[in-house]
């Protein structure tokens, strides 16, 4: 009785609101000027408030702007233009691009640096010089060095492609990938190296025991996430948290972060923190070298799928992917069909044979680069 009570109230109300909405609903399609009258003064006056808000009521925005600063090589040009990515689709956007042109010897190349300088209102640099560099031997790929001065800082960084070349400029001396210092009235107040054993500027000086440390995967537990290494870190080295980067020759190329390192019986056994898997589905059949699948591979324009695991569905038998497109991938080696064929069996029985590719395996190449900062 109660519950009745209720919904014939509910029923009540809520029909008494649709007859006043459908009455005044009528009203305005009858009186249209007049509500259309009414509907402008009500934009005229949030306009007019909308001009008396305080401004700090509302946050500024991002300015849509990018200032592109370059500094060439002698006798180089460039010209800026708008085009839209290569391929277009989804990607068809505007985008200006800047296409610098110079002349040289054979084998010209070149080293470019980035410097990315975000601000509000006022820049914090101020201007941007480049150093010369001594160092103690000759590489393809020469370090360069940078002199950076901002407001009430300067920075100095001397960078090479791989490390291991002792360079010195605007008295800073280092070998590794990255070497920074920032002085505030003429004191040093930050240094940072990485990948390197030695930075010094001064009567500062930071090193490192090691540059990087580097091993091959020797197994893999890809359901755990986890790796084992054939070669322990060195006893001082601090691994968790740290980048390792995953590699092999075919192309395979791959970051990650260590969540934990055990390293007891003589084996060094590292949980990353992603899922390493990276496609899956059916085998159509199988062919000389090569996996038919009737899942397509959708990053394979990107050749995202080269030098790649693919494991199958035992995950007893593990091959290196040398390219992939669409729905055939093709592996590493002259294996005949049916030896391929018998490497992907119908191990549950359910007519589908399904494959795995993972991210990385065993025999791929690992490093993590060390770095020191001081502050």
């Amino acid at each position: 009785e109660h519950a009745n009570r209720f919904l014939r109230a509910f029923n009540n109300g809520y029909e008494s609101l649709a007859r006043h909405y459908l009455s005044r609903l009528n009203k305005a399609v009858r009186h249209t000027p007049r509500w259309m009258l009414g509907y402008a003064l009500a934009i005229v006056v949030a306009v007019v408030l909308l001009a008396q808000l305080p401004s700090s009521f509302v946050p500024q925005e991002d300015q849509c702007e990018v200032v592109a600063s370059i500094q060439l090589p002698p006798g180089a040009t460039t010209i800026k233009a708008h085009a839209t990515p290569p391929g277009g689709g989804n990607n068809a956007y505007d985008l200006p691009w800047f296409i610098t042109k110079y002349k040289g010897d054979n084998n010209l190349k070149g080293q470019y640096l980035h410097i990315m300088n975000p601000y509000t209102q006022v820049p914090c640099l101020e201007r941007i010089e480049q150093l010369d560099v001594k160092t103690d031997a000759v590489t393809e790929w020469q370090p360069f060095a940078l002199r950076i001065y901002g407001k009430g800082f300067t920075d100095t960084f001397i960078l090479q492609k791989n490390g291991g070349v002792k360079a010195t400029a605007g008295g800073v001396t280092s070998d590794g990938l990255v070497g920074f210092t920032r002085h505030v009235d003429g004191k040093c107040v930050a240094s940072t190296l990485v990948r390197g054993t030695t930075l010094t500027t001064g009567e500062v000086a930071v090193s490192l025991p090691a540059p990087a440390f580097n091993a091959k995967i020797a197994s893999c537990d890809w359901k755990h996430n986890t790796i084992t290494l054939d070669t322990l870190p060195p006893q001082d080295a601090i691994l968790l948290g740290r980048h390792i980067r995953i590699y092999n020759e075919y192309g395979s190329s791959a970051s990650y972060i260590i969540q934990k390192v055990e390293t007891d019986g003589g084996k060094c056994v590292l949980t990353l923190n992603l899922d390493p898997r990276i496609g899956e589905g059916y085998v159509r059949n199988c062919t000389e070298s090569a996996v038919h699948t009737k899942t397509e591979l959708r990053m394979c324009p990107c050749q995202y799928y080269n030098g790649k695991c693919i494991v199958n569905e035992k995950g007893d038998r593990i091959f290196t992917v040398k390219n992939a497109w669409l729905y055939d991938i093709n592996v590493i080696g002259n294996i005949s069909k049916p030896d391929m064929i018998k490497a992907f069996p119908d191990t549950d029985g359910d007519g589908n044979i399904q494959f795995t590719i993972y991210d990385y395996g065993p025999g791929d190449a690992i490093q993590i680069d060390f770095s020191v900062e001081m502050r």
